[in-house]
């Protein structure tokens, strides 16, 4: 395996103008994205936005159409490439007949060292007695993860990496991962939890149809969304009074809760409601990234 240390400081991932069809499908068309060193880089669309596409390029399972994809200035798929990353698939199987240990002992003697192997069992409790063929999705998610993880790659490629663990076992994993990017390792997660992508990524880019429509900062792109406004008001509010007077827009509404959505600083907006008769209460909830997300794909 590669030096960490010729390794240079540049992206750890690099696309530039990927397009992939399978015959006259479109998998993805003129992606470009820069994935930095030492962070967790979140990676969202729907199903069919071209997620899966994209990593499956990155780890050289599929050949690009035309573009390039780079990881830490290697070609994907090249034996330089394939070293340095640790792969998780969204439809990761195991041969049935070993027992934990005596397949995660078989990986090791294909990738070499495996230093975090016995930290990542102890941290996700895995029993590595139990047969392979007789693990729970969430137990087999576990193997997966420690078979990725376990000899410290430098890039961390996972689709779905916590799909079947409980949220005591989410969270030791989120705990690990953090450690692992502080070491200066690179995390590229794509995930349909957007909780947990908000609480561990530092960076996210959303694909839309097979392109990127948006990547960036996530308090960044947060900051850019409209506030939100829980209120709890009088069942004979005037709505569309309530509405002008303080210059927002009516989302979601019961005889009891309204949803509204402003744009301007929130001390102003709480001014303007203290000037509303029949609020009773109120809520200003943080910005959330399935919010972001969301926005997105709204029909239209």
């Amino acid at each position: 395996m590669e030096d960490r240390n010729s390794i240079n400081n540049g992206p750890a991932i690099r696309i530039e103008n990927i397009t992939k069809f399978y015959g006259q499908i479109r998998g993805v068309e003129n992606v470009n994205l820069e994935v930095e060193s030492g962070v967790i880089h979140g990676f969202l669309g729907p199903n069919g936005a071209g997620k899966t596409t994209t990593i499956r390029i990155l780890v050289g399972l599929l050949r690009q159409s035309s573009g390039k994809a780079l990881i830490h200035d290697h070609p994907a798929g090249s034996v330089e490439a394939k070293q340095l990353i640790g792969y998780l698939p969204s439809d990761f199987e195991l041969y049935k007949h070993y027992s934990v240990r005596e397949y995660l002992n078989y990986i090791e003697t294909l990738r070499g060292k495996a230093p975090l192997k016995d930290e990542l069992i102890e941290r996700l409790s895995l029993d590595t007695t139990r047969k392979t063929g007789e693990l729970s999705r969430g137990n087999k998610q576990k193997v997966a993860i420690v078979q990725a993880l376990m000899h410290e790659p430098a890039i961390f490629i996972a689709d779905e990496p916590t799909i079947g663990l409980d949220p005591l076992m989410q969270e030791e994993f989120n705990i690990f991962l953090k450690k692992y990017v502080s070491n200066g390792n690179t995390a590229f997660i794509s995930s349909h939890i957007l909780a947990e992508v908000q609480e561990i990524c530092n960076i996210i880019t959303v694909i839309k149809e097979g392109s990127i429509v948006s990547s960036g900062n996530v308090e960044q792109l947060l900051s850019n969304l409209p506030r939100k406004a829980i209120l709890k008001v009088d069942k004979n509010i005037d709505v569309i009074s309530l509405s002008k007077t303080i210059n927002a827009t009516i989302g979601n509404q019961t005889s009891e809760k309204i949803t509204v959505y402003f744009d301007y600083p929130t001390v102003e907006f709480t001014t303007n409601l203290s000037q509303v008769a029949g609020i009773l209460d109120f809520f200003l909830p943080e910005p959330d990234l399935e919010e972001y997300f969301l926005s997105f794909y709204k029909t239209e």
